[in-house]
């Protein structure tokens, strides 16, 4: 099985690079990788070597870096996936270093966990440790299994084609030039792109999850009601949870995490941070964006108060904040350079005069307020989780039928990419 399912990566990466400009050497980029990678990880894990996992690291970080930040003026783009799968090969080094690993990592192993075509393309990011359990596992049929699994995978069709590539529309529209439009309507946009980004993410995780499920990985969920956070921490615990969790883990805790004074700590957030926007790209604006993420999480650590319980329109008012705040944080992520985002932020907070883009907060913005209702009432236990059901019952027929008619009568069929695929 391991064999067949490492030839399905290698067959399914080479097509994700089809027509790149990498080309098919972005499949020798993840082979070679994950062989240096291999060697030193057992290397590191019979002698628990600093060197090999300093060494590790550094190759990793250094091929990434040259596609992301120096090949893009030499025209050559970054071979799809890379930024997750270095992540992931860190991950594999750290934990043979830290003892996490049951055993001396294969190198069968290594490059099914580098090129799992599940998480290849856009995540979650799976830890090494977990994977490694995951792939040594006895694989048996279960039916409520695979069940949850096509729900999932349908939920993340219908959040990627039905809903996120529907707002991207409005989206596109106003940002392809924002200074003709007005103050009202570049702050619709801006919900619409917080929105947007949402489901276009989640969609992918969701579809991720579900083909794990039906294959018997279990697949790490990546988000939790993220605009339900009351406080910038609280959002980085739910928004792309694999991320966060890596970057706690192989960066946050070993450069001290609060284990070493306030001002320690606070320099570990803000590096923390910076690291985590400079993953995302290589413009100014991502520095922009995880540098701001990362004053506002200091600022919170600050000044917060001891934690008390908090009434229902006390946490109604911190959820609202915290969305605005997350919302106006989107808008350099979105932007291509910091001119535009001074001055989409500069229309929006004069509310300046200009074109009105009427789709973007009336039709949009009520068919999504009664999506994200419906949403809501469909998790469980205020979780990103779903119900499970039985495919065979008629229950389950009804919500299978169903979702696949949305998807067929209401998703938008263009040529568009998941968001995260580029980074």
């Amino acid at each position: 099985m391991k064999a067949a399912l490492l030839v399905f990566d290698l067959l399914f990466y080479a097509y994700m690079l089809k027509g790149t400009s990498v080309g098919y050497a972005g499949v020798v980029i993840l082979l070679a990788l994950s062989f240096i990678s291999w060697i030193l990880a057992a290397h590191i894990y019979d002698r628990k070597s600093k060197a090999a996992l300093a060494a590790g690291a550094a190759v990793n970080v250094a091929v990434l870096a040259s596609f992301k930040y120096l090949a893009p003026g030499t025209g050559l783009l970054m071979p799809v996936g890379l930024s997750f799968y270095v992540f992931q090969l860190i991950s594999l080094l750290a934990d043979s270093y830290c003892g996490r690993l049951d055993e001396r990592p294969s190198l069968l192993d290594t490059f099914l966990y580098a090129g799992f075509f599940v998480t290849i393309t856009s995540g979650p990011i799976i830890k090494a440790a977990d994977f490694m359990r995951d792939i040594r596992k006895k694989r048996t049929f279960d039916r409520a299994r695979t069940a949850a699994g096509v729900w999932r995978i349908l939920r993340g069709l219908f959040e990627k084609m039905v809903v996120a590539d529907r707002l991207g529309i409005a989206v596109d529209a106003v940002y392809s030039s924002p200074e003709a439009y007005s103050g009202l309507s570049l702050l619709a946009a801006s919900v619409t792109f917080s929105l947007q980004i949402y489901f276009d993410f989640a969609g992918y995780s969701n579809v991720a999850i579900g083909v794990g499920q039906i294959l018997g990985f279990d697949i790490p969920e990546n988000f939790n009601l993220p605009y339900m956070a009351k406080d910038p921490s609280d959002f980085w615990r739910r928004w792309h949870i694999s991320l966060s969790s890596w970057l706690r883990e192989y960066i946050y805790i070993p450069l001290g995490g609060s284990r070493k004074g306030k001002g320690r700590t606070l320099f570990n957030i803000m590096a923390t941070m910076l690291i985590s926007g400079i993953w995302h790209g290589s413009t100014i604006n991502f520095l922009l964006w995880g540098g701001l993420h990362g004053v506002w999480q200091v600022l919170h650590r600050v000044l917060r108060k001891e934690r008390t319980e908090d009434g229902r329109i006390v946490r109604i008012l911190k959820i609202t904040a915290t969305f605005i705040a997350v919302n106006f944080l989107w808008i350099p992520f979105r932007t291509a350079d910091l001119k535009t985002t001074a001055s989409v932020v500069g229309r929006i907070l004069a509310m300046a005069p200009g074109v009105t883009y009427i789709y973007s907060y009336t039709l949009i913005f009520g068919v999504m307020l009664i999506l994200y209702q419906i949403y809501m009432a469909m998790t469980n236990g205020g979780s990103d989780r779903v119900w499970t059901f039985d495919l065979a019952g008629f229950k389950g027929k009804v919500i299978f039928i169903s979702a696949v008619l949305a998807i067929l009568l209401f998703a938008y069929f263009g040529n568009t990419a998941f968001i995260y695929q580029n980074f």
